[in-house]
């Protein structure tokens, strides 16, 4: 039902050059893409490529029609489930989210010996004890991995 898009393989002549790989894979979001920005400023083929992989000709939306073929990001980031997809592979059931909040459930067995003052406030333990949370939008316990609701990513 609910896939994440599988990282595409790192090229060979990438793979040749573990420290360039591990530079790469550390570097700070923001000097990645400064690096990038001048690449693709100084060398067509490679602004050729990278408007390959992350750009598509389409509307930005299903209601946006008339912008057919303008370019759009190919890859976008979702308001729902806060995943990014491929806007290429966005289907119907490709999205699943909770429309409400965790809320704690007292009474789970998770608080029977609970102590705020010795374990720390039950509102902030969603992670580590969801099975003692409820969402508020469908009664589903916290560590249910099925969403109440299921539609298309949008962006």
């Amino acid at each position: 039902m609910i896939t994440k898009s599988p990282r595409p393989p790192l090229p060979n002549h990438l793979l040749s050059h573990p420290v360039l790989l591990s530079a790469i894979q550390s570097a700070d979001r923001d000097r990645l893409n400064a690096i990038l920005g001048e690449i693709l400023k100084s060398n067509p083929p490679a602004l050729d490529i990278a408007s390959s992989a992350l750009l598509v000709n389409g509307p930005s939306t299903t209601d946006d029609i008339e912008n057919k073929e303008e370019p759009r990001k190919r890859y976008e980031k979702c308001l729902h489930c806060d995943e990014e997809y491929d806007v290429l592979d966005n289907e119907e059931n490709s999205c699943g989210w909770h429309e409400g909040q965790l809320e704690p459930d007292y009474d789970s067995n998770v608080w029977d010996d609970w102590d705020e003052d010795c374990h720390g406030r039950i509102d902030d333990q969603e992670e580590a004890f969801p099975e003692g949370f409820v969402w508020n939008c469908c009664e589903a316990k916290g560590d249910d991995d099925e969403p109440c609701m299921v539609d298309f990513h949008v962006p």
